[in-house]
């Protein structure tokens, strides 16, 4: 079961968004903007029962950041 944990969208309308897999234990963060998109996954530290733990939060959003870039980059050329 894929639950979402937070989206969000930048000033400048990248779309960012992570959801756990309570089957794999993995967050996967998905960034787009003007429909191209690209995803990473990363193992969960811990079980989100109650909200995401400090330190994933913080993994997902430098992945959001690094895909953002990425993307930004790719929509450049």
């Amino acid at each position: 079961m894929k639950i979402t944990t937070w989206e969000d969208t930048d000033k400048k309308g990248f779309h960012a968004k992570c959801e756990y897999d309570s089957e794999t234990r993995n967050y996967t963060v998905t960034v787009s903007k003007d429909g191209k998109e690209l995803s990473e996954s990363f193992r969960a530290g811990w079980e989100p029962r109650f909200g995401m733990d400090v330190v994933d939060i913080y993994e997902a959003l430098a992945v959001a950041e690094r895909l953002a870039i990425k993307l930004e980059n790719q929509l450049r050329e």
